[in-house]
């Protein structure tokens, strides 16, 4: 189950605003480890897919470090092919592959 491209262009606004416009504001309050990490959780076990189930079958302490690469996975595949626009879709994959050079 991929995201909507409203969703999506949503979820861009609210974590990354200047993914979409470089004048934009940064978000009102920066995403702290714990939040990105509940965000990563909720949406590696919100879709429909196998990843929930699978991630009992993990030891506990490799659950979130899974969570957080199926989220990457999950962003990069809907950046890809789910905001209906093509040079938008090569502009955010552009932008995702910088914010991952700045790790």
């Amino acid at each position: 189950m991929s995201a909507k491209p409203h969703h999506l262009i949503e979820e861009l606004r609210r974590w990354c605003p200047a993914a979409l416009d470089a004048t934009a504001a940064p978000p009102v309050e920066p995403p702290t480890l714990a939040k990105s990490e509940a965000y990563c959780r909720q949406l590696a076990t919100s879709h429909y897919e196998n990843f929930p189930l699978i991630a009992r079958l993990l030891p506990k302490n490799l659950r979130q470090p899974f969570f957080n690469v199926y989220a990457y996975c999950r962003w990069s595949d809907d950046l890809g092919d789910e905001l209906g626009d093509r040079d938008l879709s090569t502009r955010m994959l552009a932008w995702w592959r910088g914010q991952l050079a700045r790790c």
